[in-house]
Formats: structure tokens, C-alpha cells, sequence
């Protein structure tokens, strides 16, 4: 408020809990036509650009302004500020949290041109964090099948299975940084490749900064047909 806007984008959308990219600035909306903004630190100095504020003029938004902006309107923003496969897991994020529904998506992309609106079909509701996000528009796009958040009887809910027998962990800082869950995961593990699953785990710096290198393993077990069960031979029982 001191800058003279409205929270809004990522910066909102963090308060909710909701998966975003970070990139360190307060994300700021104000009027089109608002030229006069404010340090967030000292209402009397003017705003520049040390100050790390990112500021947001989208025509289409509301004229009114309150102390933070409506999430759906925190979503256009934001899908607009971040690169398309973070904006993608945002929206995920918010589908999944139940914070909007698809009808709200819909509103929130409406005003925004095409090629933003477009990643609403991208979207799924069941990825529970931007990693699986990632993977599953990455690989799709290179047709592979991928099914996220299935449910393996040996071993509970896992991230992501590609093909049939491919299994994709993807541990994000939250809930893989303790003894107890770094047991539980290996457990895991050995139940899934015990029941013929092969398992991929991978860790947040190397999904969200080295993808590349991720993807080329994971194509290469595609191309060697590991992600499949294996053919019976004709008269086997």
C-alpha cells in the first residue's frame, strides 16, 4: 500500500500457499494511469529500482483497489509474470488446494490473450507441487503417457507414472527433509521395484535446474521400452 497499489501476482498467491516461482520481488498492482509509486519502505521517497517491486498495469483488472487483490485476479496476473510452466503449476496449485474451480480459471484467463489462456488446458488439479507440474507437461508434449498422483497398492500414492511401469519421485524441500521420510521413501522404493516397478526419484535442483539432463535419462529408459511391462511370449501361462 505504501507504493500505492495492491498486493497481487506471486506475492499474493504465496500468502495462500499456493506454488509459485520466487524471484524475490513484491509483486505490486496499481492503475494503468498511476505514475506517482512510493518506496514500500517510506511512503514520502519516490520508488526505484533497488527497491526489488515489481509492478503490474494490466488494463483489464479492476479499477478498485483494496489492500491485496482478488486470488482470481492474483492468478491472471501471474500467469502473465511468470514463464509458461510455472504459470501452469500455479494454476495447478490452486486447482488442487480447491481455492478455485475450473469455472474460476475460466474467468481468471478470459481477459488475457490467447496464448496465456491456452495453459488453462494444460492444467490438472491432482498435482500436488510444481515439480510434477513440470514433469508432466515436459514429457506429454513429447507424447509420452503420463499419469500423475496413481495409487500403487504396494506402496501408496506416487508423483508419477509413465507408460506403465516407470515410476517418477519428485521430493521438493517440504516433506523430504527428514530421517523419517528419507526411511519412508526408501521403504517405498523397494516395495515398487519388488512388485516390477523401475523408480526414478529425483530432487528439486535437479527437476527445476537441470531438467534437461533429467529428461535425457528419462527418454532413454523410454526408448529402451523400460517404462512398460514386458511382452509374454506366445504359450507362456
Amino acid at each position: 500500500m505504501r507504493v500505492g497499489g495492491v498486493l497481487t501476482c506471486t506475492s499474493l498467491l504465496r500468502r495462500h500457499g499456493l506454488w509459485v516461482r520466487d524471484d524475490g520481488r513484491l509483486h505490486v498492482r496499481v492503475p494503468a494511469t498511476q505514475s506517482r509509486l512510493a518506496s514500500p519502505a517510506h511512503r514520502e521517497r519516490p520508488l526505484s529500482p533497488h527497491h526489488a517491486v515489481c509492478i503490474h498495469r494490466p488494463e483489464w483488472a479492476p479499477t478498485r483497489l483494496a489492500a491485496r487483490d482478488d486470488i482470481v485476479v492474483a492468478l491472471a496476473v501471474a500467469t502473465c509474470c511468470q514463464p509458461p510452466i510455472d504459470a501452469i503449476a500455479t494454476l495447478d496449485s490452486a486447482l488442487n488446494q480447491g481455492l478455485v474451480s475450473r469455472a474460476d480459471l475460466a474467468v481468471a484467463l478470459a481477459p488475457l490473450p490467447a496464448k496465456y489462456r491456452r495453459l488453462g488446458d494444460l492444467t490438472d488439479g491432482t498435482a500436488q507441487s510444481g515439480l510434477e507440474t513440470k514433469a508432466r507437461v515436459s514429457l506429454r508434449t513429447r507424447n509420452i503417457r503420463v499419469r500423475t498422483q496413481v495409487w500403487i497398492a504396494e506402496a501408496g500414492r506416487v508423483d508419477t507414472v509413465i507408460g506403465d511401469c516407470l515410476v517418477l519421485e519428485l521430493d521438493g524441500y517440504a516433506f523430504h527433509s527428514g530421517r523419517r521420510e528419507f526411511e519412508e521413501d526408501r521403504r517405498r522404493d523397494l516395495a515398487l521395484t519388488r512388485a516390477g516397478f523401475r523408480v526414478v526419484r529425483l530432487s528439486y535442483d535437479q527437476v527445476m535446474n537441470d531438467w534437461e539432463a533429467c529428461e535425457e535419462v528419462i527418454l532413454g529408459l523410454v526408448r529402451a521400452r523400460k517404462h512398460l511391462w514386458p511382452r509374454r511370449s506366445v504359450g507362456s501361462a
